[in-house]
């Protein structure tokens, strides 16, 4: 009878298998719900994304967030650092067309954006 170790029958047992994908057979992916549930708070409906950012646009970016939240009144919804991002991300991706570079300096003087 051959040995075998005990790390490789452990191992084995603790791989699942899996059923080899085919064209007529796909992975049970589950679609996403299209609507949260009434009162979820609007951070937990967004997908998370890490960014690097200057020193200087951080500061800015509380800057402009403090100014628009007093001038608010307490009247809509918050506004957040993570707000301006995701409206600075809806700027690119409606000016996509517009963008022409191999750098962010490139990319950034085609958008007519200064230093």
């Amino acid at each position: 009878m051959a040995t075998r170790k005990i790390t490789d029958i452990l191992a084995q047992e603790l791989t699942p298998e899996e059923p080899p994908v085919t064209p007529e057979t796909t992975p049970n992916v589950e679609a996403p719900d299209d609507a949260p549930p009434p009162g979820t708070p609007k951070y937990l409906t967004l997908e998370r994304k890490d960014t690097r950012l200057r020193p200087g646009q951080l500061e800015e970016l509380g800057k402009i967030t403090r100014k628009l939240n007093r001038r608010r009144k307490g009247a809509g919804e918050r506004i957040t650092d993570n707000t301006l991002i995701r409206l600075g991300v809806d700027l690119v991706l409606a000016r996509a067309g517009d963008l022409a570079g191999c750098t962010e300096e490139e990319l950034r003087q085609s958008l007519g954006l200064e230093d």
